[in-house]
């Protein structure tokens, strides 16, 4: 992980400015597949700006929000949205200014997300001990869901080999946006044609609960290909479920009032509370607070 760090260092330049827009384009894009996904779904959105697609009298008291967007991301295409039976909506959005491919995960919205939330049993992967939060895990791979994104992004990644790949979600589409990200980055056509220790998948997460044992998470902060900023507000409780024996990867990226820490170091960057005693506001978990909270806060860098 170590190593990953120096690889974190290198790709942002030490540019906090970057960095920080990085993140809010990224849980902007996870408030618009959650604030009005019929509109993500239908309307073409070629050269304009992706807030307008939020334009009718329905959505009149979102104009903060389509300001949000428009700001940081003034261009960009919705390529895709999908959703299945297992109730997984995701897009995959285009933006040719910022040379990107994103895609995005929407998180828990009805019953039937809230049901495979509690799955907490786990599922073995690649052998018997790397082990994953068995309801996401279904949630993934359900109606070749997986299989079919792989495809897609592969295609895109063919006419646009230059673009950064990255994936990113709020909450349980964070922790489907970190399961993808890991399966991703160990597909054999992708490492083939795209040459992975040149084009790292990045995924940023926001609110995630935690997915996978201890051996997921070493393989996770060991893999060359993948790199992950885990955003999570102070007092988020879901970023503190499930409890016994799962564990957080990547860069724990802590959200307080006033500032960001972004932890490279080995001591801290799971940066993780074992109980839910601090995590008690449910306001910390919405996604319009991660929006206000990243837009206005300094980005302390600890290595």
């Amino acid at each position: 992980f170590a190593s990953s760090a120096a690889a974190a260092i290198h790709y942002y330049n030490m540019n906090k400015d970057n960095l920080q827009n990085v993140l809010l384009e990224h849980i902007y894009y996870s408030s618009l597949i959650y604030e009005c996904p019929d509109k993500f779904s239908k309307q073409n959105t070629i050269n304009k700006r992706l807030g307008d697609i939020i334009l009718d009298e329905e959505y009149k008291n979102k104009q903060p929000f389509k300001d949000f967007i428009n700001e940081m991301s003034p261009s960009g295409e919705i390529i895709e949205y999908n959703s299945n039976s297992r109730d997984v909506q995701y897009g995959i959005i285009q933006n040719d200014k910022e040379m990107s491919i994103t895609v995005v995960f929407r998180g828990s919205e009805s019953m039937l997300d809230w049901y495979h939330d509690l799955i907490v049993f786990k599922k073995s992967i690649y052998g018997e001990k790397m082990k994953v939060h068995k309801g996401f895990h279904l949630q993934l791979f359900n109606e070749h869901l997986y299989y079919n994104i792989e495809q897609k992004l592969l295609n895109l990644k063919l006419r646009n080999p230059s673009y950064q790949l990255y994936v990113t979600g709020h909450s349980a589409g964070a922790a489907l946006a970190t399961l993808f990200a890991f399966f991703f980055a160990n597909t054999l056509a992708y490492k083939k044609h795209f040459k992975l220790y040149d084009h790292t998948i990045v995924c940023i997460s926001f609110a995630s609960p935690r997915i996978g044992n201890k051996a997921f998470q070493k393989e996770f902060n060991e893999h060359e290909h993948v790199e992950h900023f885990r955003c999570f507000n102070t007092k988020d409780i879901i970023s503190a479920v499930p409890n016994y024996k799962y564990y957080h990867t990547g860069y724990g990226v802590k959200i307080s009032k006033k500032e960001t820490f972004l932890f490279l170091d080995t001591k801290n960057k799971e940066q993780y509370h074992n109980t839910f005693i601090k995590f008690w506001k449910l306001s910390e978990h919405f996604s319009s607070s991660y929006c206000k909270r990243i837009k206005s806060n300094d980005i302390v860098i600890i290595k």
